[in-house]
């Protein structure tokens, strides 16, 4: 996101050779991100600009603010992904989570708890957000689990199989 606060770690992920993604500048899905496809692309080529002009840093991947189904909720997805594949990005959608997202969905129950239970797939993508100190808090765990389990973490990018 296009955050002032953000600026050091977009910095810091650039410099330690992470990828970064654009998942727009301001997510406002209930302000009119979805109102059409030019609302959509406007808030990428603003975060992807500020992005480049804070790390020299261009991106090539998009996540969808709310996930792809949102996209799609709004009758916009097609018209989107078409522009964005005209861009040269592409996208990539989680296949699960830490359910740290929503304050709701942790009531219900844990990050771990909420790991543990969608991430059962052979590949995966897991949504988790810095943001969230609980997340952070297990992160370690996480990798530390999945290993056992014989995963292999890679980064992502608009290469991998996951990325459309």
């Amino acid at each position: 996101l296009g955050k002032e606060s953000t600026k050091d770690r977009y910095i810091r992920q650039v410099n330690e050779g992470h990828v970064l993604a654009n998942h727009t500048y301001y997510h406002n899905i209930r302000g009119g991100l979805y109102k059409s496809k030019d609302s959509f692309i406007e808030q990428v080529d603003k975060l992807e600009n500020y992005l480049y002009d804070v790390t020299g840093y261009r991106t090539t991947l998009v996540r969808f603010p709310g996930g792809e189904g949102t996209a799609k909720y709004f009758k916009v997805r097609d018209s989107i992904v078409d522009e964005l594949h005209k861009k040269g990005y592409k996208y990539v959608n989680w296949t699960c989570e830490t359910g740290d997202g929503s304050d709701a969905r942790l009531k219900e129950k844990s990050e771990w708890e909420w790991y543990k239970s969608t991430c059962t797939q052979d590949i995966i993508v897991l949504l988790m957000h810095d943001y969230h100190k609980g997340t952070v808090d297990i992160l370690d765990k996480i990798i530390d689990d999945l290993r056992d389990r014989n995963y292999v973490i890679l980064p992502l990018s608009n290469k991998t199989m996951m990325a459309n």
